[in-house]
């Protein structure tokens, strides 16, 4: 199957590592640089992703904690959607402040930027297929 991933990350060089790993492994990507432009994509999108990768610390206004849990509260509001869209925060943080923030926010789950690094990024590859699964 064919998965959709948007990674939201302000970090150039990190969103592009991490669409051209996700790509090799025939994932369809599409990323985003801020909350703005994730808003852009993510509600224009037509089918939703099937998965959203969102860094914690966007920069700006709105880290990526509170738009989940925007879209947490849009969910309750408008009764979800037909294909529920996953979403991941992303971090450099320490595990257990990434782990905390991901249950406040009701998250899918969570991810270390680390992991990336282990293994040419099969770590984050296998969390990326659990999530999904």
């Amino acid at each position: 199957m064919d998965y959709l991933v948007m990674v939201v990350d302000d970090d150039a060089l990190f969103r592009k590592v991490t669409a051209d790993l996700l790509r090799r492994h025939n994932y369809k990507v599409v990323t985003a640089s801020s909350w703005m432009d994730f808003t852009k994509s993510y509600y224009k999108a037509s089918p939703k992703p099937d998965l959203v990768i969102i860094d914690i610390n966007l920069g700006g206004v709105m880290s990526g904690d509170k738009i989940i849990r925007a879209l947490r509260k849009e969910e309750k509001i408008t009764g979800g959607q037909d294909k529920k869209t996953k979403l991941v925060l992303i971090s450099s943080c320490e595990e257990e402040e990434i782990k905390r923030k991901a249950e406040e926010v009701s998250a899918d789950g969570y991810i270390l930027k680390e992991s990336l690094n282990i293994a040419g990024g099969a770590s984050f590859l296998n969390k990326i297929r659990t999530i999904l699964l």
